[in-house]
């Protein structure tokens, strides 16, 4: 027909897509704008600005600007400093990669994570969520939301665990990881008789939880693995390790992905009897046994195994990523010497306030500030 332009598949695609897309109107500032409906691709090529995205969800307190992004506090781990990389993916939409806990994934992931939701429970609510931040993001609304507290995160199963460190071989029978131990003046063959770590089984299927990311534990290269323990004295959970020195940019300690670490520890087999029973009758020293607390794997082993197997050595424990606590400090006996080796910086320095906050009456506490060894 004359005089009409004639209708291409393409086009009308993309009419149907736009009406899809957006539905209704909203006003602002007495101008009517359309409103973005809950459509997730529509929403998530909206929320393509990372800052402005995490400043609606409340995530840019302490965080640090990256190329194209941030990293922030996970919103899925309790964490003191941001290892969580929100940027923009090469197709132009948001992702998000936590490189401490290895979880992951797009800005409704993000939304739902911050949000204490569950994307596939929860989807229909996520994208309303999600299409509201969307529609405040591109009309300058700030919808009154408030973030919800992410459930309690648990340990992964104890059977699980236990069986991997089964499976795992003492640090001597892997020669690239007892070179490296050895670069870093740690003893593989002391680490094996005191059984302070072990390394990653070289076959079999590991546990869905040893990743991070998309790599499993022995992809990324965390070959040593440190046991967690609790207050109790309970083998909990294992901590995965780098050893490689110099500067690299995947995270140098992992935990078991989706699964939380918090009041775990780790400890040499004196520490663990002190904590579990107390100052044992063998003890024949006039004065009571040292308790030695490092900061973070490296300077635990190198510590633990200065003493070797000497009958009466230090019992030694190590704290990583905040796992210090009150119920842990109650299990020290009162009559220990308790020394505080920790970091010259500003995690360190909690570390230490903590620590002899929670014994004070209790133990006689010294202080020793200084790296050991660097992580």
């Amino acid at each position: 027909m004359t005089g009409l332009s004639a209708q291409t598949p393409d086009s009308e695609n993309a009419r149907r897509y736009e009406r899809r897309a957006f539905s209704g109107t909203a006003t602002f500032g007495g101008k009517a704008v359309p409103k973005l409906a809950p459509d997730p691709k529509a929403i998530k090529s909206a929320l393509a600005d990372p800052e402005r995205v995490l400043g609606l969800l409340g995530l840019l307190d302490g965080a640090k600007r990256q190329a194209h992004g941030f990293l922030v506090l996970c919103p899925w781990h309790s964490e003191r400093t941001p290892s969580c990389s929100v940027k923009l993916a090469s197709d132009g939409t948001i992702a998000a990669h936590c490189f401490g806990c290895g979880v992951g994934g797009d800005v409704l992931t993000l939304i739902a994570a911050s949000r204490g939701l569950d994307t596939r429970r929860d989807f229909g609510r996520v994208v309303e969520l999600a299409a509201d931040l969307a529609g405040g993001s591109l009309d300058g609304y700030r919808p009154p939301m408030r973030r919800a507290v992410p459930a309690p995160r648990l340990p992964p199963p104890v059977e699980s665990v236990g069986a991997l460190w089964a499976a795992s071989k003492p640090v001597t029978d892997d020669p690239d990881l007892a070179r490296q131990l050895l670069g870093r003046s740690l003893d593989p063959a002391i680490i094996e008789d005191l059984d302070l770590a072990r390394c990653l089984p070289s076959s079999g299927t590991l546990p869905k939880w040893a990743r991070s990311g998309s790599q499993t534990w022995g992809k990324s290269g965390h070959g040593l693995l440190l046991p967690l323990w609790n207050a109790e004295g309970n083998f909990c959970s294992l901590h995965a390790r780098l050893v490689e020195s110099g500067q690299t940019e995947r995270a140098k300690g992992l935990f078991p992905s989706g699964h939380s670490a918090k009041g775990l520890f780790l400890a040499d087999s004196f520490a663990l009897l002190l904590i579990r029973s107390g100052v044992p009758k063998w003890w024949r020293q006039s004065e009571p046994p040292s308790v030695i607390i490092t900061e973070g794997a490296p300077d635990f082993l190198t510590v633990a195994t200065h003493y070797g197997c000497t009958e009466y050595a230090p019992a030694v424990l190590g704290v990583v990523s905040g796992s210090w606590s009150d119920e842990l400090a109650a299990r020290i006996p009162t009559e220990c010497r308790v020394v505080v080796k920790v970091h010259r910086d500003e995690a360190g320095e909690k570390y230490r306030d903590a620590i002899c906050r929670s014994l004070s009456g209790r133990c006689r506490v010294l202080v020793e500030a200084g790296e050991v060894a660097r992580g």
